[in-house]
Parts: structure tokens; C-alpha cells; sequence
């Protein structure tokens, strides 16, 4: 029974807590900031990379296909984190929620995490195909920054979708 109350609780911190992996990174779809919470933030940083990693015309177009192959993927499987976890808050909703069901959901959501990783790995191997070592080894750098962090070192701007642009006279913090 205890390990029962246990496994609920922790299901319900992790959906109270969105994870990163749904978010596609720091500033996902699901929220929160960074560079992908604005379409104009992620066109922006990756106009700067390709100016920072020296690409040639046909690095860009390489990568270019390549983003967009994991734009897709990356979707998918948020589409499928978000599935999984609705399904587990109606399971907890309920009045007596069952714990095999709720563990089927983590174990659903485990999966998950685990095929967006080795997407991820996969899709970086193909981009380390594509650039030069140098280049490369400079994409980490700045690919592995530390999450919510921007490359210029300070925090990301905090994102105006949901709630709107500031208007004059009121403040983006919170």
C-alpha cells in the first residue's frame, strides 16, 4: 500500500512538472523560455550559428534537412508525451486511481524519453557528417550549454506567447 501512495505521488509530481524532453530542449513548445519559444528566437540563433561556424552554402542546405527531419520527429513524439501524460491525469483524477495503469504510464513515458535521446544522438551523427571537426567541436560547445542558459551567458528572454507581449508600463517578470 505504502509503495502504492509512493509511485502515485511521484506520478503526480511528474505531471505537475512537464519534462524537458517534451519541451524539445530550453524554450520548447510546451513553455517556458528559450529559443525555440518564439519561431523568430530560433531563426535568429540559427542564422548566428551558421555565421559562427563559418558554414559553406551546402553545409546550410545539409542542415537545413537535417533540422527539419528532427523538427518532425521532435513533434511526434511531443505529440505522444502529451497523450501519455493526459491519460495519466484522468487516471489520477479518478477516484481511485489504479497504480498498475499509472505505472504502465510512466513506463510509456520512460520509453519515450528513451527514443527522443537516441533520436537526438542520431540526429547529431549526422550533423557531425556534415561539418568539419572544428565546426563541430564549436556546435557542442554551444549545443551542450547549460539548459535555460543563452550563448551570450545570460538567461533567455521570458516568453511572450501565452500571455502576450508587455505592454507599455508593465513588466515581463514575474
Amino acid at each position: 500500500m505504502k509503495r502504492s501512495t509512493i509511485a502515485v505521488a511521484a506520478l503526480t509530481a511528474a505531471l505537475l512538472v512537464p519534462p524537458a524532453t517534451a519541451q524539445g530542449g530550453p524554450g520548447g513548445p510546451e513553455g517556458g523560455a528559450g529559443p525555440a519559444a518564439c519561431p523568430q528566437h530560433e531563426e535568429q540563433r540559427q542564422h548566428r550559428l551558421e555565421e559562427e561556424l563559418n558554414l559553406t552554402p551546402e553545409q546550410k542546405q545539409k542542415l537545413h534537412a537535417l533540422r527539419d527531419e528532427r523538427k518532425a520527429a521532435r513533434e511526434e513524439h511531443i505529440a505522444k508525451m502529451k497523450e501519455v501524460r493526459q491519460k495519466m491525469k484522468e487516471e489520477l483524477a479518478k477516484e481511485k486511481p489504479d497504480g498498475k495503469t499509472l505505472m504502465k504510464y510512466a513506463t510509456q513515458t520512460a520509453d519515450l524519453v528513451e527514443q527522443m535521446t537516441k533520436q537526438r544522438i542520431d540526429h547529431l551523427l549526422k550533423v557531425k557528417q556534415v561539418l568539419s571537426k572544428e565546426q563541430f567541436e564549436k556546435l557542442l560547445s554551444k549545443e551542450m550549454m547549460e539548459p535555460g542558459k543563452h550563448p551570450d551567458g545570460g538567461k533567455y528572454p521570458k516568453r511572450h506567447g501565452k500571455k502576450g507581449p508587455p505592454t507599455e508600463g508593465s513588466s515581463q517578470e514575474e
